[in-house]
């Protein structure tokens, strides 16, 4: 697993949720839209890709990494980003 976690940039409520899906993007890969409580799911390649109560139990588990909040919150930060070993990074 690679693991990269985004601090908080005073004056920007989402700074942390907004630079993890920059440097998700710069990979190659595609992440869904902010839920909140819910991890933004990462995907391969240029895709569109919903939020996570639309994401069915199979699609979940094919998901290559996702974006956490603390407490499943993204307003604040920090953010993680977690991606499988397998996913090759930029």
């Amino acid at each position: 697993m690679i693991t990269k976690r985004f601090d908080h940039i005073e004056g920007d409520d989402f700074s942390a949720y907004h630079a993890a899906e920059k440097w998700v993007r710069e990979q190659g890969w595609s992440c869904g839209s902010m839920q909140r409580g819910a991890p933004t799911l990462i995907f391969y390649g240029d895709c569109d890709v919903a939020k996570y109560r639309n994401i069915s139990p199979d699609e979940r588990k094919s998901a290559i990494g996702k974006i956490e909040g603390v407490d499943g919150r993204f307003r604040g930060g920090p953010v993680t980003v977690t991606v499988k070993q397998i996913a090759p990074v930029k």
